[in-house]
């Protein structure tokens, strides 16, 4: 007799008695971080489209067409999605949706992993951009989307069995309670750490395209919040995940470390790849899934500060020329992967830029100005505040 999943979810969530009510989202504690644009499985207009199913976790060659190569995809959506990745992470371009949500939109009456067909190609063509010999780029789009969404798959699985043993709800709970903070949630840490994980077992097995976790990992570095935390220690990570779900306990410095060890465990027999299902969307454009609001800001003048000058014409004259350089890669195409262009973490209005390996550079946006920048702060990573 096979395994059904869908009833191991019914009869999980059976085992909370009726009488438990669920927290309503105004009784529930707010997250110790700042307000960010909600960005949940349901915020956007992401049903409708033409749902292709992925068997087994395995996307043939026939699903994702041949036509969606780099030169095909608009600028337009390239800049949606450069944007998009740096506001809400590498979920703009595919999402989980827990069994527990079935019945509700988007894609009312499907569970699983949704992968938008234009972000699947954009990932593609990035991966043939940065390594352009290489001949399993689809592969490799598809399967760090994979290891993302399926980390929200076991911690799904991980959170039901808690509940069912405690006959209490958690996951739900802890989800809307991050409604409006989203990027903070450090489940997503994890879910890019076994992203990185992924990386290296294909790199392990198969040396090319090489530093392939490399370019996982700066990818994943663009993103916000939780996202770019997956390289922080794993038990640490863990711990205050656990102190999220178990405790709703908010606070940056929550830990429950008698729970770390156990975050996200999940019997192997539970995680086969048949039993989460996927499905490419084809036909809804990205405005379904992103918001204009998130596009890549235009660069088109950089001025600076007298104090920037003087650090440059002095202490770190011998970088002028690649500043130089910078300013106009940043006018040319600001995403450009090898500018780690994005939001600085300690000052959302404050954006970085590298310089080289050992330098960066902070510019904010210049009001009523579209594409006006002014570059206030140079210095070393460390001394800049980027570790």
């Amino acid at each position: 007799m096979s395994f059904d999943i869908e009833q191991h979810f019914k009869d999980s969530l059976a085992q909370i008695p009726t009488q438990v009510k669920q927290s309503r989202d105004e009784d529930l504690p707010t997250p110790d971080y700042p307000l960010h644009e909600g960005y949940g499985v349901g915020d956007l207009n992401r049903g409708g489209g033409e749902l292709i199913t992925i068997t087994d976790g395995l996307l043939s060659d026939n699903q994702l067409s041949d036509s969606f190569s780099r030169e095909t995809i608009s600028d337009t959506n390239r800049i949606l999605i450069d944007g998009a990745l740096r506001e809400v992470g590498i979920d703009a371009l595919a999402f989980y949706k827990s069994y527990r949500y079935l019945n509700e939109e988007p894609h009312k009456g499907k569970w699983g992993i949704f992968y938008n067909e234009i972000g699947l190609a954009f990932l593609q063509s990035s991966i043939q951009s940065e390594y352009p010999n290489c001949l399993n780029a689809k592969e490799l789009a598809h399967g760090f989307l994979q290891a993302h969404e399926r980390y929200h798959f076991k911690f799904d699985l991980y959170a039901l069995s808690l509940e069912a043993h405690m006959k209490v709800w958690l996951y739900q709970p802890l989800h809307r309670a991050f409604r409006n903070h989203q990027i903070y949630l450090v489940e997503e840490a994890l879910a890019n750490r076994d992203v990185l994980e992924w990386a290296k077992r294909k790199q392990k097995k198969n040396p090319k395209p090489k530093n392939f976790k490399d370019f996982v990992s700066s990818y994943m570095k663009l993103q916000p919040g939780a996202y770019a935390r997956f390289d922080e220690d794993e038990y640490e990570l863990s711990g205050e995940l656990a102190a999220n779900l178990f405790d709703l306990n908010f606070a940056k410095s929550a830990r429950r470390k008698d729970q770390a060890h156990w975050v996200s465990q999940v019997p192997a027999d539970l995680l086969k790849k048949k039993y989460c299902p996927e499905y490419l969307v084809r036909g809804l454009g990205l405005n379904h899934w992103i918001k204009p609001t998130w596009a890549m800001p235009p660069v088109t003048e950089i001025s600076e500060t007298d104090s920037f000058r003087n650090k440059l014409a002095t202490k770190y004259s011998n970088c002028r020329e690649q500043w130089e350089n910078t300013k106009i890669k940043l006018k040319n195409y600001p995403a450009l992967r090898g500018l780690d262009f994005k939001k600085w973490t300690k000052d959302p209005e404050c954006w970085s830029v590298r310089v080289n390996d050992n330098f960066r550079a902070h510019l904010s946006r210049l009001p009523n100005r579209s594409g006006g920048w002014l570059a206030e702060e140079f210095g070393p990573h460390k001394a800049m505040g980027h570790g």
